[in-house]
């Protein structure tokens, strides 16, 4: 029994060191899948973010080229097969508005070979001082046009509106002054506010200004677009990984949780059979410890019958004087028979 229990002590510490080993790597398991649900969490974020701007950006393309295609046809309805000189004009965004007030239906004839017709012809550039006033900015700075209108634009002046009226005095013989507003002075004392000066010409100017404006917003947003499209795939890819690794994370603690279980068990079996045969042992020590006791009062009775015997003397000649007494009682007994 006791070898027994020895044995099961060494059972008992093996069981013991693994039920540690497999808690240790239980609790290793569940930091390692909380960091795994942390990371799946922020990936998931970010792969939540990524599409919320690429859903934006598509959304943008989408209104942009919408309008493009808008703006297209009404510049296509306006535009016949003619050569008009207005499709060559392009002017700096801001001064639609004082090119169109400059300008009447003028603007709308044909570049010409010959002036023996209708159109723009271009004549050499004029002699002499033909500078605008003070304080007046050359609109021909602002606006890229065919040579054939380059005396017309280098009489044109840009000025604020407040200034207009003060400066039109010394405008010279052709001279205009006009602001961004859409307001007129024409070197004859002819004026025109902006608010008289509606001009389909400054509004085609716009529209296709809004086009290139529109056309450089839409590379810039299909470029930012295609970004984040790479930087949402990544993110997806991230957010897959993370999910795959949370998996693992878990199936690991899942494990080591069963296994710590599993020690468990063994180890409560393990000290539940030591504790049986320790109980044994107990009862088996008692047992003997009784038996001890009885045989020390077992031999203490069996001294004193011994010497009650020796006191008796000699049983023998004891038992011959009894026999010679019962003899006599047996022949008395027949006498009185």
């Amino acid at each position: 029994l006791v070898s027994e229990i020895e044995a099961k002590q060494l059972n008992q510490a093996d069981a013991t060191a693994t039920f540690k080993k497999c808690k240790q790597e239980a609790a290793i398991a569940e930091d390692s899948l909380e960091k795994a649900e942390k990371l799946r969490a922020e990936a998931v974020k970010e792969e939540l973010q990524k599409r919320v701007e690429h859903s934006d950006l598509d959304g943008k393309l989408a209104a942009l080229r919408s309008e493009r295609h808008a703006l297209k046809g009404i510049i296509n309805s306006a535009t016949d097969q003619s050569d008009k000189i207005l499709d060559n004009i392009r002017v700096v965004k801001g001064y639609e508005m004082a090119l169109g007030a400059a300008f009447s239906d003028d603007i709308k004839a044909p570049i010409i070979s010959s002036n023996d017709k209708s159109g723009w012809f271009e004549l050499p550039d004029i002699q002499g001082n033909i500078s605008l006033p003070d304080g007046a900015e050359m609109i021909l700075d602002k606006v890229t046009a065919p040579l054939e209108m380059k005396r017309s634009l280098s009489n044109i002046g840009v000025v604020e509106s407040y200034d207009g009226s003060r400066l039109q005095e010394f405008l010279k013989p052709g001279q205009k002054l006009v602001s961004k507003d859409g307001s007129l002075w024409r070197w004859d004392g002819y004026c025109c506010m902006g608010t008289d000066n509606f001009s389909e010409v400054a509004r085609r100017f716009k529209q296709e200004n809004r086009l290139m404006d529109l056309m450089s917003e839409i590379e810039n947003t299909e470029k930012q677009l295609e970004l984040v499209l790479i930087n949402l795939n990544r993110a997806q890819d991230k957010s897959s990984k993370s999910e795959e690794a949370e998996t693992l994370a878990r199936n690991v603690r899942s494990n080591c949780d069963e296994k710590e279980s599993k020690s468990s068990r063994i180890l409560s079996t393990v000290e539940f059979e030591l504790n049986i045969l320790k109980s044994k042992l107990h009862t088996l020590a008692d047992n003997s410890a009784i038996k001890i006791k009885d045989k020390d009062v077992l031999e203490k009775e069996i001294i004193d019958l011994s010497k009650a015997l020796k006191s008796l003397g000699d049983l023998g000649s004891h038992k011959h004087i009894l026999e010679e007494q019962r003899s006599v009682v047996e022949q008395s007994r027949e006498l009185m028979v």
